[in-house]
């Protein structure tokens, strides 16, 4: 998962008093970075840091706070902070303020305070490993205190089942059906998973099966797999066995913040997967964009998750990024995630050592229809970290298409702080292959050169001698222009079959006002414009391949927004014009509704769809479709088995998916994707006290705080998931801030266990409590001030008391429902006798203008000039300890 996530906003930052003396220079031109931060592993929440001649730098503060040093002495600039390896001295004038936060430099934090930096492009966070602990060395046979377990996980062997099911109907065919099964757990003391897909009426057959096990320096895994070599070899699936070993830490190449249905064992590369997904705002849009020209969008589905999958990634220099849009594209966008491929995302620190390989049978063993599955597959690989600047590799594998082993070795080199470089040279089939990469970036400009050349049957005996060049420059001299380079060069058997040098433009003309021209691999122009017409208007026309578009989006209110798409065909004259509603129904927000309706050359189409959250695991979309051309429309996730480019002109269909977690007595909702073979998750309930008149949704807004802070939870009905956690014991409790007034969380802060590949279930109780209110009044109904009201149970057994205000009124909160008797017994220290009690029912609501009349005569006290000031409230007897007890 990345951490430029959906809607973050920079955290208000103050940084701590600094020593008398202590100079802090301010710096300029910094660029701010809303990131995710990870502190030894652990997620820490979103920071904003900053980018500064190619310097990183975080706030200070947070340093301080994560690492959990305290000051010793300070004397002339210097400060003295005690670890556990010794004492460290920091010079406070290598701290700059950048926008009037106080920061700490990357540079800072490795060289003085022996801490390893790493902003990581792929999870977009700042990585700190810190190897000490704050304070002097401990002396041996000191412990350090525990958080124990309140709440275990459970030691079953079945964590979690997901049903995704599928139905289209055409009214012309028979339904096409598809359902996907999947199932996992722990077992042996690893974790295991296991996905069958088909037609449930037919045959579904298991299409990845995965046992994993793993400790710091060493994993393993038995089932389905790919060799995930360097792509200048070819990597063949296999079923087998693949191990993974790593000097320092292998599991950082086992952990995934998701699950991914990638068959990926150990991600060397992360950025080189070909499935691009994140966070975002639930029921969003994100904008999937190559070089700023939009290529795919979908609607974000309502638990907040995007994928694009098969997106090309590892043969294209060409910038990838993500937009996320709040709610319309008439918005600007919330967020904009780069997952551009980097050289330096498989570099290695220096001295660490990758080995890893596998062997098995290739394909998919339990597949009907593998051919291949007598071949054997065998491959190995080895990576080291040569030193900060270069990191080497080989590995080699055997080709089951020519019986003869593929070799391969290269190189990646860091260059200065701009460069990186990357040679590898490869043998397969007795043919020879090579590939160099060079990549720069700076503040205002970005370079990529791509390189590649094979033999003639290298592979396979069919292949083609092929020569590939491309490159792509891009350089921003102003701050709202962007001028770019393409070029492309091919040669196949000695022939130019393609080459250009063609040069791109993005310039930002006005606010609200943006041109950009921009070429394909055609070597054909896109001319794109956009327009922010208001604050809530967009509009945005293109020209390609002698098409004309143009599209207009409005945001009518918060939670109803519109599109109309036109496009025209100049060669045919062909001309479709769509315009979409989508509105947010409620006020949750977990469900979504999308009309559409078009017309084209006469004829007339609509289309509808509704897609909604049930509880945290469950979602069902359905959709209807007659005459629609919508190839221009939002994806909606649940539908993604639809084609677009080959639905029928009428249909029916349907998707429900409902990911459940077992946590050793019964199934609750979760998210799937959340728990995977190093990460589980908690599944909560917030348990409404029964008979409260509260229905679910009343709670929804009320967050769960998972160690004192707000986690990203989607709390639906009072259910609550939150998954991608690392084993560990995590402290979970209710932030009584959104809760209704009448409800109060029980149990107060819990310790719950999480281990990878489970999940734990915690039901938190909230009970109703209510209160009573009303005025004392005299016979003759003057006020009574200062009058002490008790109130009893059912029982008659006394449980609170509360003394009115000097108009008379007085309130008793705290109170459950059931059957009360009051009654005033003392006015300002007199005892009152022969009172009769007032008897009140609490249902599910508050009472009011419950009024109570002293009965009988009675002398009015004589008092001081100045009252007995109010005391404590007794934590017992609720009765102010500084009035006097009741007496006769």
């Amino acid at each position: 998962m990345l951490h430029a996530e959906q809607g973050f906003r920079p955290e208000e930052s103050t940084a701590k008093p600094l020593a008398p003396g202590t100079v802090v220079r301010a710096a300029d031109n910094a660029e701010s970075i809303i990131s995710g931060i990870y502190v030894n592993g652990n997620d820490r929440g979103t920071i904003t840091a900053y980018l500064r001649n190619n310097e990183y730098w975080i706030p200070w503060e947070l340093f301080l706070d994560e690492s959990g040093l305290k000051p010793e002495e300070t004397e002339n600039g210097k400060t003295r902070y005690a670890t556990s390896i010794g004492i460290i001295v920091f010079e406070s004038d290598a701290l700059e303020t950048i926008e009037n936060t106080t920061c700490i430099s990357f540079s800072s934090l490795k060289q003085v305070f022996r801490v390893s930096p790493a902003f990581n492009q792929s999870l977009y966070a700042v990585m700190l490993t810190i190897p000490w602990q704050p304070g002097a060395p401990r002396k041996i046979g000191s412990t350090a205190a525990t958080k124990k377990a309140d709440i275990f996980a459970p030691g079953s062997s079945l964590s979690f089942i997901r049903i995704e099911s599928d139905l289209l109907y055409d009214f012309k065919t028979d339904p096409d059906k598809n359902l996907l099964l999947e199932t996992g757990g722990r077992l042996l003391g690893g974790t295991w998973n296991m996905t069958l897909e088909g037609d449930p009426e037919r045959e579904m057959e298991p299409t990845q099966y995965h046992w994993t096990t793993y400790n710091r320096q060493l994993a393993f895994r038995a089932g389905t797999g790919t060799p995930d070599l360097y792509s200048i070899i070819d990597s063949r699936s296999f079923t087998g066995t693949q191990f993974g070993w790593s000097n320092r830490n292998v599991i950082r190449y086992l952990d995934f913040d998701r699950y991914s249905d990638s068959e990926t064992f150990l991600a060397i590369d992360r950025t080189q997967l070909q499935t691009l997904e994140g966070d975002g705002p639930p029921a969003g849009i994100a904008e999937l964009r190559l070089d700023g020209i939009v290529v795919a969008r979908q609607r974000i589905n309502l638990e907040g998750k995007f994928i694009f999958r098969n997106v090309r990634i590892s043969t294209d220099l060409r910038k990838t990024e993500v937009y996320l849009y709040e709610r319309s594209l008439a918005d600007p966008p919330t967020t904009i995630l780069d997952f551009t491929r980097r050289l330096s995302g498989r570099m290695l620190p220096k001295g660490e050592l990758l080995i890893r390989g596998g062997a098995g049978k290739s394909g998919n063993i339990l597949d009907s229809d593998n051919d291949e599955k007598n071949e054997n597959v065998l491959f190995g690989h080895v990576q080291y970290g040569l030193s900060g600047r270069m990191s080497i590799e080989a590995g080699i594998g055997n080709n089951i298409d020519t019986g003869t082993a593929d070799y391969y070795g290269g190189t990646i080199l860091s260059i200065g702080g701009n460069w990186a470089a990357a040679l590898y040279g490869a043998r397969s089939n007795d043919r020879y292959a090579g590939e160099f990469r060079l990549e720069g970036s700076g503040r205002y400009w970005q370079a990529s050169l791509w390189s590649n050349q094979q033999e003639k049957q290298y592979g396979e005996d069919d292949a083609l001698q092929r020569e590939r060049n491309a490159l792509s420059f891009s350089l921003r001299p102003f701050r709202t222009m962007t001028v770019s380079l393409y070029g492309l060069s091919e040669t196949i058997d000695g022939q130019r079959t393609q080459e250009y040098l063609l040069p791109g433009i993005y310039w930002g003309v006005f606010p609200g006002v943006q041109i950009s021209a921009t070429p394909n691999e055609d070597e054909q122009y896109r001319y794109e414009s956009s327009f922010r017409l208001s604050a809530s208007g967009n509009l945005r026309v293109a020209y390609e391949n002698d098409i004309v578009s143009a599209e207009y989006a409005q945001s009518l209110n918060e939670k109803l927004s519109m599109r109309v798409l036109n496009t025209y065909a100049r060669k045919t004259d062909d001309n479709v014009t769509t315009c979409y509603f989508n509105w947010l129904p409620g006020n949750t927000g977990y469900s979504m509704v999308e009309a559409g309706f078009s017309y084209s050359g006469g004829a007339f189409g609509f289309a509808g769809s509704l897609s909604t959250y049930v509880n945290t695991g469950l979602r069902l979309a359905l959709r209807y479709s007659y005459n629609m051309n919508n190839a221009q429309a939002l994806r909606i996730d649940e539908l993604s088995f639809i084609d677009a480019a080959s639905e029928p002109a009428q249909y029916l269909a349907c998707a429900l998916t409902w990911d459940l977690g077992w946590s050793g007595k019964r199934l609750y909702p979760i998210n799937r994707t959340a728990v995977s073979t190093t990460r589980g998750g908690i599944a909560g309930k917030l348990d409404v006290e029964s008979g409260s008149s509260l229905s679910s949704s009343d709670i929804d807004n009320v967050s769960i705080l998972l160690n004192g802070r707000t986690m990203q939870q989607r709390q639906i009905g009072g259910s609550f998931f939150v998954g991608s956690l690392l084993p560990g014991i995590y402290s979970i409790s209710v932030d009584p801030e959104n809760l209704p007034v009448e409800l109060v969380a029980g149990e107060g802060t819990r310790n719950v266990e999480v281990k990878s590949g489970t999940v734990t279930h915690l039901s938190i109780p909230v009970y109703a409590r209510y209160g009573i209110a009303g005025k004392i009044t005299g016979p003759s109904g003057q006020a009574l001030a200062h009058a002490v009201i008790e109130i009893s149970g059912k029982d008659g057994i006394p449980i609170k008391r509360t003394t009115s205000n000097e108009f008379g009124y007085y309130r008793i909160d705290e109170l459950k429902k059931g059957t009360y008797s009051l009654k005033a017994i003392s006015i300002n220290g007199v005892a009152l006798q022969g009172q009769q009690p007032k008897t009140v029912e609490i249902s599910n609501d508050y009472l009011f203008n419950i009024d109570i009349t002293v009965s009988g005569f009675f002398k009015a006290p004589v008092f001081d000039d100045a009252p007995a000031e109010s005391g404590p409230e007794n934590s017992v007897t609720g009765e102010n300890d500084a009035l006097p007890r009741m007496t006769t």
